[in-house]
């Protein structure tokens, strides 16, 4: 009841801010049409951003910024036609990163079910 009580209390001090689940994998590892059953593991405040990468849309956590800087990074790389220095590549990677719409809201992350 905790986490219930935990996620009430943040939409009480954020009312403004979207609620954003963000589901585990392993919850909807399925082709069917059902529904499926998961629980609440946490709920905080942060901020997420949705990208297309390597064709398709994939969303991320603030806290996942520095798998997008990778990203961008080999994409520095392969495209420039002159010679920059890794850490040049990691600046503007990190610029890039930075630069992307991140969105303010509250993330409920979504587990297995603890039944």
């Amino acid at each position: 009841m905790n986490k219930t009580r935990e996620f009430l209390e943040l939409v009480k001090q954020n009312p403004d801010l979207p609620i954003v689940p963000i589901v585990d994998s392993e919850i909807v590892a399925d082709d069917g049409y059902a529904w499926w059953l998961g629980s609440f593991a946490c709920a905080s405040v942060g901020e997420y951003v949705s990208i297309k990468m390597r064709g398709e849309l994939r969303f991320f956590t603030k806290d996942e910024q520095d798998e997008i800087e990778e990203f961008f990074a080999d994409n520095l790389a392969d495209e420039r036609d002159y010679d920059l220095h890794e850490s040049e590549i990691e600046k503007l990677a990190h610029e890039q990163a930075e630069n992307l719409p991140w969105v303010k809201a509250i993330i409920v992350y979504i587990k297995l079910p603890e039944v």
